[in-house]
């Protein structure tokens, strides 16, 4: 649980760094990111699982399960309620998702340093 835990603290601070700059040059961006959460933690499969909804559309699965929260949500699940290893597939896509998202957020934050609290 701590190695996801951090990982996903490592994506999320590399998504609030991109948001950010995005809503200090454009306040009004601070309304989307409301609506965009809910309709990504709708897309993660918080609530129900899509598992048996799709069997019939694997492309729409693939998609869906190459979604960064929801393979925090299934490696948690695994670990939590099944008792069982995850996949390591979902530890390589989760690591990537995490290390890349920190490096972009990263670098797009601090290529506009100079122009926050202006």
């Amino acid at each position: 649980m701590p190695a996801v835990l951090a990982l996903q603290v490592m994506f999320t601070t590399g998504l609030s760094l991109l948001v950010a700059r995005w809503a200090a040059a454009l306040p009004d961006v601070a309304n989307l990111i409301r609506m965009s959460m809910r309709i990504w933690l709708y897309a993660s499969a918080v609530f129900f699982s899509f598992d048996d909804l799709l069997k019939d559309r694997p492309d729409i699965q693939m998609v869906l399960e190459a979604n960064p929260m929801f393979i925090v949500l299934d490696i948690v699940r695994d670990c939590v309620l099944y008792a069982t290893t995850p996949d390591p597939m979902r530890w390589v896509w989760l690591g990537g998702w995490a290390v890349g998202m920190l490096l972009i957020g990263f670098i797009t934050f601090w290529q506009a340093e100079e122009s926050y609290g202006r």
